[in-house]
């Protein structure tokens, strides 16, 4: 879905518009989160068949070169694929890790890119269909992502705690978690995405120091915790690391742009994490849109920053407030429709080792 993303925004001429109006720094940002793209789908392919075989690692890259990996994961989770002798993960987790791959460095980062170049020009259709289009996709991996997971009877079986928030004995209940969990996902993403487009034109500065330091939060909350380290059997003790900081940053970003529900997992972020990272979530995007409420109010400084078009107080302020405000009865209706013995699931404090520990009992 990632993928058709790409050649969806192609098609919509997203590249070619930045060009023709010369924005020269969107078209390439938008290029090099689709080349980062590629290179981290290609580091978990080595990770993943580096003990399979060079012929099985080879087959594999030429499947995420081609962009045709998403088709091929899906395809083997669809026929019930086993896991490959000296492998990872299985090809449910494997197609989960590759999405999550294209979340973290090309579908969010190529929404923001293109809500910075919007709410700095007066938008077009092309531009706006572009940005919708961007929203829904990312909002449907991340839904796609957590449905998926929670439905899985092998992700049940093993893990009976924590799978099975979604009703499959009620049909209506069943579609109603999974559009609550799309729009959860569209209204955060979208309220991220404009926030952080607003505090880009003061600078990068500003944004650059809030996303490391809600990362830095997270990475010290887990090393603290003994949790940092993903539970996987490399040879390498420093390809397991660099595989854990990546993911780790990867889980941490998508949280906080998407709300998606897979990250309340414990060893992931945790419930109680996840559900203060919602909760905070109005609290950054009000402070962001305030930086550029503030910036814009000098009339010196738009000057310099040569801004095409400037967003009033009360447009700032209405379309965040509006999207926080959705996002949160969204979410009180997906809490009401969920099984409710899995609500303690949002604010457990259970660690990824005793999840794991009372897992094996």
């Amino acid at each position: 879905m990632a993928d058709l993303d790409v050649l969806l925004d192609g098609l919509l001429g997203e590249i070619d518009n930045y060009m023709e109006n010369n924005k020269i720094g969107y078209a390439k940002a938008t290029i090099v989160t689709i080349s980062l793209n590629l290179i981290l789908q290609l580091f978990f392919v080595y990770v993943q068949y580096h003990n399979a075989g060079v012929v099985v690692m080879l087959k594999e890259a030429l499947f995420v070169i081609t962009f045709t990996k998403p088709g091929v994961d899906a395809y083997r989770v669809a026929n019930g694929t086993k896991q490959r002798a000296n492998t990872l993960v299985d090809p449910h987790n494997e197609m989960v890790l590759i999405r999550v791959l294209e979340l973290l460095v090309e579908c969010i980062p190529s929404t923001i890119i293109q809500a910075m170049a919007l709410v700095s020009e007066h938008y077009s259709t092309l531009s706006a269909l572009s940005l919708v289009s961007s929203l829904c996709t990312v909002a449907f991996i991340s839904a796609c992502i957590s449905i998926e997971k929670d439905v899985s009877e092998k992700s049940r079986a093993e893990s009976p705690n924590f799978y099975g928030l979604t009703p499959l004995e009620s049909r209506s209940r069943t579609i109603g978690i999974c559009i609550c969990a799309f729009f959860i996902s569209f209204f955060q993403l979208s309220a991220k995405a404009i926030a952080c487009a607003l505090c880009s034109v003061e600078g990068s500065t500003v944004l650059v120091v809030y996303i490391g330091a809600e990362v830095a939060i997270m990475f010290i909350y887990k090393i603290a915790s003994g949790n940092f380290m993903y539970w996987w059997s490399l040879s390498s003790r420093r390809l397991r690391l660099l595989a854990s900081v990546i993911l780790r940053f990867a889980m941490k970003i998508i949280m906080d742009f998407t709300g998606m529900m897979f990250c309340r997992h414990p060893l992931e972020m945790g419930g109680a994490f996840y559900s203060l990272n919602i909760a905070f979530t109005p609290v950054v995007c009000l402070f962001l849109g305030s930086r550029y409420v503030a910036f814009t109010s000098d009339k010196e400084r738009v000057e310099k920053a040569d801004l095409q078009f400037v967003w009033k107080p009360s447009e700032v302020y209405g379309a965040i407030g509006l999207l926080i405000i959705l996002q949160f009865f969204t979410f009180l209706l997906f809490v009401d429709l969920m099984m409710p013995s899995y609500k303690s699931t949002f604010m457990n404090f259970q660690s990824g080792s005793e999840f794991c520990i009372e897992s094996f009992r």
